[in-house]
């Protein structure tokens, strides 16, 4: 199983900011003209960015007319109004020359862009490498939440090309004086072996876009008793890069009903919202399905000590020190 912990210590006054990503972008129409392979990704665990390329497939010239229409979800439930807002209608060559005179310096890490002034614009191919969404280029009134920004190209009033291009925007205040705390959350959840004991289908799933659920279910296959022997192994990761580091910690090897009855003594209240868990002594763990359903790590049950980073661990069982199962979280 894999985990990410994060520790926070904040000391501030007041701070203001906003936090921009890119949500997705999609050419809807128009590849006669234009031929996008611009997708939005996760660099890392806190940056999304832009990447692929776009062709211009036809020299561009002022019989097209580019316009913007702007759409805003406030709750990010993609529940949409039209918002009073958009760039000035111009021709393609105008459009650009005023994009530059504002935002040259948001483009300047893309690559084969059309020159200042170039009219028409030659066919070409033009690089977008890990662009991240330039928030400086975005007025401060705008509200928080989701935003749409159709792109549109129209020659005599005629659509000839839309792409449509998501923007999710935060705006943080906060006022404080100390805070200190983890989050964590789960990264991954594997059944490696032992599917003669065990079927899980457990998996980390996204619930919204702060929350990170474990869901599905464990199933036993076989009754449970005192010849299986529980051990674990952790593994360390500080830079979150999958370098990882053995850790001290683990959990004292018992039988497995020793190992449960431990873990209910430690983690009961932790367990509480899985369904058709083994009833605290049973000895043997009769066979069942456990169910798991959007369930958040608890950070609560993690000890002070442990480090931020990425976080491996293997639950493993043995018989006469023989492995027959391994799970990794």
């Amino acid at each position: 199983m894999l985990f990410v912990l994060y520790s926070v210590l904040l000391c501030v006054i007041s701070l203001h900011g906003i936090q921009i990503d890119f949500e997705r972008f999609d050419q809807l129409s128009g590849y006669n003209v234009y031929n996008s392979s611009l997708r939005v990704r996760k660099y890392n665990r806190t940056m999304i960015t832009l990447n692929g390329t776009l062709q211009v497939v036809v020299p561009l010239n002022k019989s097209f007319m580019i316009s913007t229409d702007f759409f805003h979800s406030s709750r990010g439930n993609q529940q949409f109004n039209h918002y009073p807002v958009k760039l000035p209608t111009r021709n393609v060559c105008e459009f650009m020359n005023n994009f530059y005179a504002d935002y040259s310096e948001h483009v300047k890490d893309m690559i084969n862009m059309p020159e200042r002034g170039e009219c028409p614009i030659r066919p070409r191919t033009i690089y977008v490498v890990n662009k991240p969404f330039p928030k400086e280029a975005v007025p401060p009134f705008f509200p928080p939440g989701l935003w749409k920004v159709h792109l549109i190209n129209s020659v005599q009033n005629v659509e000839i090309v839309r792409t449509n291009m998501w923007i999710l925007l935060f705006s943080f205040l906060l006022t404080a004086v100390s805070l200190h705390g983890i989050q964590i959350d789960f990264e991954r959840f594997e059944q490696l072996s032992g599917f003669n004991l065990y079927n899980s289908s457990l998996r980390v799933r996204k619930y919204n876009r702060t929350l990170v659920t474990l869901n599905g279910t464990l199933e036993i296959v076989a009754p449970l008793n005192k010849t299986i022997m529980v051990s674990t192994d952790f593994f360390h990761s500080s830079r979150g890069n999958q370098q990882y580091n053995h850790h001290p910690a683990k959990f004292p090897t018992r039988d497995v009903c020793d190992f449960m009855s431990n873990f209910y003594e430690g983690y009961n209240e932790h367990v509480e919202d899985m369904i058709n868990m083994p009833k605290r002594g049973e000895c043997p763990i009769t066979p069942r399905m456990i169910y798991v359903v959007n369930k958040i790590f608890p950070a609560k049950a993690v000890p002070h000590f442990f480090r931020p980073g990425l976080w491996k661990i293997y639950i493993i069982n043995k018989i006469k020190n023989v492995e027959v199962s391994r799970f990794e979280m």
